[in-house]
């Protein structure tokens, strides 16, 4: 799988978040991508030799198309559809089980935390805690192939083994430990998300390593 040439497709330039790191900002102008673009650019990615597809955003669950748009990428011969999500609109069962039904094989879900207040502090919306923790159950029962992405910082790296080790119990056991990119709105919001030493923090980020063995 690792050899397989990848297509990343965008969907929107639009989220329901509003997380204090996020490096695509600059690029959210409320657009959702037209569902002819999106098949070009996966059409294009078949003709150069992908295999497996990456749907991602903004937020790609907010394209009101993207059940078509999944169905249509299996139809162009992608043996594995992926999707990065923030999850919340995973929280409605019947929209995972359609997701699965369609071709969707795996998703990535951005879930920086385990503790709600926390959670809705970086996500910058309330509510998100809760919708966020329902998607992954559902993704869960419905079979999906479930990593979490984790971005490291000022607000969640005391807590990352005991997020880490919430969602293993969850069931998830991939996991992409992010580190800040200090520009876009992690530029902005860097007295709220950057460490200040990172000698202080590396007994928590050590003990979080720990896990991948």
């Amino acid at each position: 799988a690792a050899e397989e040439k990848r297509r990343w497709v965008r969907l929107t330039k639009v989220c329901n978040n509003n997380c204090l790191f996020c490096l695509d900002k600059e690029n959210q102008d409320g657009k959702i991508i037209s569902f002819e673009q999106i098949i070009k650019d996966l059409k294009r990615g078949r003709k150069e030799g992908a295999k497996r597809v990456v749907l991602s955003g903004g937020e790609p669950t907010l394209h009101p198309q993207i059940l078509e748009i999944i169905k249509e990428a299996r139809k162009l011969g992608y043996n594995h559809i992926q999707m990065i999500s923030n999850g919340r609109m995973l929280a409605y069962d019947d929209f995972a089980k359609k997701l699965k039904e369609v071709g969707l094989d795996e998703i990535t879900l951005s879930l920086h935390g385990h503790q709600k207040d926390a959670f809705e502090k970086m996500t910058g919306v309330k509510g998100s805690y809760n919708q966020a923790l329902q998607g992954i159950l559902n993704t869960l029962k419905n079979n999906f192939i479930v990593s979490v992405d984790i971005v490291i910082n000022k607000i969640n790296y005391k807590t990352l083994k005991d997020t880490l080790n919430f969602f293993i119990k969850l069931g998830v056991f991939e996991f992409d430990l992010l580190w800040l990119v200090p520009f876009g709105s992690a530029w902005e919001n860097r007295a709220k998300l950057f460490i200040n030493s990172l000698l202080k923090s590396k007994n928590y980020l050590d003990a979080a390593f720990e896990l991948a063995q």
